[in-house]
């Protein structure tokens, strides 16, 4: 698990990342629907990623909240009801790995 130093890290490395994503998504892609969510999504999912890497609970979290959650809603706006789906289906999938991360720390500790 991360120290509070890890996790505010964390979170300024997906504040950081979202502007420099939707920087880029205003420049490149103009009129872009959704490009505030569409950057917090990309830095997430890096930062959720590294975290995974790292084998940090935490990642999980990420998982569920920012890239899933707001996934869906995305999709569920765009009328991408399929790739809709499959986010739902990633996020019962987050749902029970985080369980069963934070029920392997506890043996652990």
């Amino acid at each position: 698990m991360l120290k509070t130093s890890g996790r505010l890290l964390a979170l300024m490395a997906i504040v950081a990342g979202s502007v420099v994503v939707y920087t880029l998504i205003d420049l490149l892609v103009p009129g872009s629907q959704n490009p505030i969510i569409d950057a917090i999504v990309v830095s997430s999912s890096v930062v959720a990623q590294y975290l995974l890497g790292r084998k940090n609970v935490e990642s999980w979290i990420l998982w569920l909240g920012p890239v899933n959650l707001l996934s869906i809603i995305l999709f569920y706006s765009a009328g991408a009801f399929t790739v809709m789906a499959l986010y739902m289906a990633f996020l019962i999938h987050a749902l029970f790995a985080i369980r069963s991360w934070y029920r392997s720390v506890q043996v652990t500790s």
